[in-house]
């Protein structure tokens, strides 16, 4: 095996243990994180690719009680005037063609029915998501 292989396979493995170890949690607490961290991370992100290169992001880091602020904004507007506020693109496609749509409904119904929160319960549904 010539070292550049031997190279690539070290890449590879290490791309394969960054993929198998991640997970999504959504618990959320406290902690600061500290402003190096921030900066290093968007530091990396800004080199991350788009669709299109259209780059459809603007980043605002706030903290502190203009962060609180911001939050209760938000979860005000998420329960009481979710239509008001419109994503600028759809995050789903309106039509999604099958095995997809089946398993983003047989997701819903696993993640929400472990919560006990029935299909047809929109309310808290909407809830749930507010907590995320």
């Amino acid at each position: 095996m010539s070292s550049s292989q031997e190279k690539l396979s070290s890449v590879e493995r290490a791309v394969d243990g960054i993929v198998r170890g991640r997970y999504a949690a959504r618990a959320f607490t406290d902690r600061l994180v500290p402003k190096k961290t921030i900066f290093d991370i968007l530091d990396a992100a800004r080199h991350a690719p788009s669709g299109a290169n259209i780059q459809p992001w603007r980043v605002y880091v706030v903290a502190g009680a203009a962060q609180r602020r911001l939050s209760a904004a938000m979860a005000q507007a998420h329960l009481e005037a979710r239509d008001a506020h419109a994503s600028e693109y759809r995050y789903y496609s309106s039509v999604l063609p099958e095995p997809y749509h089946s398993r983003r409904a047989e997701f819903g119904r696993i993640f929400y029915g472990s919560l006990g929160i029935a299909q047809s319960d929109t309310e808290r549904r909407s809830r749930q998501t507010a907590n995320n």
